[in-house]
């Protein structure tokens, strides 16, 4: 049969078109999900199909579950970023103001390891940046969390004495709500906590830092949870 070149070289461009689209990117033989199978109107099995939440490939989920959890488009959808993010965290996080949050209450850490604890799940420990910030979070904790009397954030003057800053962020308090006489360094407190006093209020106390206690994670900046 006779080819022209010009129809050789389209067949070529085809096959290797073929090709390129079924093959995996990475590598290996595992297949990951991709946009394009949308736009092409295209299907992989759903065996195939794998995701990754906190950096640990989840079971296998079918593709159209997939589709709506993950590729939610974000034009006029504040609401369902959101919620999105919150479901993509793989943790209970609270969306309080816009900002999220993690309210460790199954373990007790000092503030050290706390800190530690955030970072490895993505966040950061507490740092409030703002009296509506503080109230929010203190109505939340008194709604639900009433029984807790202490959590720690990220506060603390370990750099220098009496200085006090987020170390989360570095920056130095532009507000504060701490209980007088505090802060007042009792016994070597270089530490901040939310501290409960009296039935249902809760102010700001400095700690020694080797106590184990609740703690507050934060994600202020949507990353990668919202990919």
């Amino acid at each position: 049969m006779y080819f022209s070149c010009n129809m050789l070289k389209r067949i070529i461009f085809y096959l290797l078109f073929l090709y390129l689209i079924a093959s995996p990117t990475n590598g290996t033989s595992e297949k990951p999900f991709r946009n394009w199978l949308i736009h092409l109107g295209m299907r992989e099995d759903p065996r195939d199909v794998t995701f990754k939440f906190y950096n640990n490939t989840s079971t296998p989920r079918n593709e159209f579950t997939l589709l709506n959890s993950m590729l939610i488009s974000s034009a006029g959808q504040e609401d369902n970023i959101h919620s999105r993010i919150i479901k993509n965290s793989g943790i209970p996080l609270v969306d309080l103001g816009g900002h999220y949050y993690y309210f460790v209450t199954h373990v007790k850490a000092n503030y050290f390891v706390a800190m530690e604890i955030c970072r490895n799940h993505g966040m950061t420990l507490l740092s409030i940046e703002s009296e509506e910030e503080n109230t929010r979070i203190i109505n939340y904790i008194i709604k639900y969390l009433s029984k807790i009397e202490h959590f720690w954030t990220s506060g603390g003057d370990l750099g220098q004495e009496g200085r006090f800053v987020w170390l989360a962020t570095g920056k130095p308090y532009n507000y504060t709500h701490w209980s007088p006489p505090n802060p007042d360094n009792a016994g070597g407190e270089h530490c901040m906590e939310i501290w409960k006093i009296g039935d249902k209020h809760y102010i700001w106390n400095d700690k020694a830092c080797n106590n184990d206690y609740h703690f507050i994670c934060e994600l202020k900046d949507c990353t990668e949870f919202c990919r």
